[in-house]
């Protein structure tokens, strides 16, 4: 069986290498040939003058709203390393948040003049949403990350264009497009009454004539929970049931509306067309794929439907696979840190996000006495900070509540990144 080559090489000058086996790496190390620059995934930088002769590799990309897929092959289709990176889905949320304490804070300036259009930022011209740019950044991220320690000259992308009309109806056509389904109609509710025939969906009472009673119309996924205003996620109730939903005595789990999720597919029109964009100015090649390519291509690998086969897929165009890795990097994308306001009442701030060195996201090792949910060797992610006290997790159990003296610090990271096999879905966790 092949040895895989699982440590990453950088020359002394920074430039990098092609990978080399954990043996080789060792025998580097423990000759002071090479120094670690990166506990995971495993870097070593060379000491000595070396020669710079590389292979093409090429990176396959499979974007998502959710989770993006990777994987790095070389010139015979073998696989370098593949991973996942995990959207942020608490972005819309914590703006939402932000915007609660800024209104908060100015009804304290009893003084102070009305403002309106003063933030730079919204009336800049190609301004993205923050949840948009976060998932391009990500894309982006991913290639940058890597083109550090391997030499990547080529991208294959999937590109994947939505029909979002054609997704709430699949026969629609011509001149269709232009009519939306409330046509001729005065609005929304207008429409989902007339949709219902009138009659609420969970009591069946009618809602017209003269013992007709008053209907409502009700948000399946409430707004307060992303929920949107589109007619798949509305539906007709009269008062009292409106009223005993919203209390919690109803659950409307007979309901048989189709909930479309059309959120997605939005944002994705958005962020593939941006990704091409930033990648046609960093003055890389980039080649587009589809889907359906990658679909025929998966199914003829013989690989199971996941995030990092699709973009194994991807970068092989069609042609014949090589040896695969045995394992997988999982990524989290995690804020840059976090502010927040001191509880005295004052507008000095402090940075919540790094306490006596620490980070949300950094690799510690913990030094207590072996907790009972705790991995076999102590390594741990920290999940948040907090004045005394720190969270972390290692991914399998459930987050343990200690303190700042009981931890030492590894490495620090902008993303919650470890290894896991592919077939156990293990973490794994590589010593040296």
């Amino acid at each position: 069986m092949k040895r895989s080559k699982s440590v990453f090489v950088v020359s002394k000058e920074g430039k990098p290498l092609m990978p080399t086996t954990k043996v080789t790496a060792r025998l580097l190390l423990r000759q002071k040939k090479a120094k670690i620059i990166r506990r995971e995934p495993f870097t070593i930088k060379l000491l000595y003058d070396s020669t710079e002769h590389v292979q093409e590799l090429k990176v396959g990309i499979d974007p998502g709203s959710k989770c993006i897929g990777y994987a790095i092959l070389d010139s015979k289709n073998n696989e370098i390393v593949s991973g996942t990176v995990e959207q942020r889905k608490n972005i819309s949320m914590r703006m939402e948040k932000r915007k609660e304490y800024r209104k908060f804070r100015r009804t304290c300036k009893r003084y102070r003049k009305k403002r309106f259009l003063n933030r730079h930022s919204s009336r800049r011209l190609g301004r993205l949403l923050p949840s948009i740019k976060s998932k391009v950044d990500n894309v982006v991220k991913v290639y940058n990350y890597w083109r550090k320690c391997l030499p990547i000259s080529q991208i294959i992308y999937e590109k994947s264009n939505f029909d979002t009309q054609k997704i709430k109806n699949p026969d629609i056509k011509g001149v269709e497009y232009q009519k939306k389904d409330e046509y001729n109609l005065t609005n929304k509710k207008q429409y989902v009454l007339q949709r219902d025939n009138h009659t609420c969906q969970h009591c069946k009472k009618k809602g017209y004539g003269d013992k007709g009673v008053r209907l409502e119309v009700h948000h399946i996924k409430p707004r307060s929970e992303g929920g949107s205003d589109e007619i798949h996620n509305m539906i007709t109730l009269c008062r009292d049931c409106h009223i005993e939903v919203h209390k919690g005595n109803i659950e409307l789990n007979g309901t048989k509306l189709k909930k479309l999720v059309l959120k997605d597919a939005s944002q994705m029109n958005v962020v593939n067309s941006q990704v091409l964009k930033r990648f046609k100015e960093l003055g890389v090649e980039v080649i587009e794929t589809y889907g359906y390519i990658t679909k025929v291509d998966r199914m003829n690998y013989g690989l199971d439907k996941t995030h990092y086969n699709d973009a194994i897929s991807i970068a092989a165009q069609g042609k014949e696979l090589g040896w695969l890795q045995h394992r997988v990097l999982n990524a989290k994308s995690v804020a840059k840190g976090q502010y927040q306001q001191y509880d005295t009442g004052n507008q000095q701030m402090y940075h919540k996000g790094k306490i006596l060195g620490f980070k949300t996201g950094d690799k510690v090792y913990y030094t207590a006495k072996i907790h009972k949910y705790s991995h076999k060797n102590g390594y741990y992610f920290i999940k948040s900070c907090g004045v005394g006290r720190v969270y972390i997790t290692n991914h399998e159990d459930k987050p343990i509540n200690t303190s700042y003296n009981c931890i030492t610090r590894i490495s620090a990271r902008k993303t919650w990144m470890f290894s896991c096999n592919k077939k156990t879905k293990t973490p794994l966790w590589h010593t040296f």
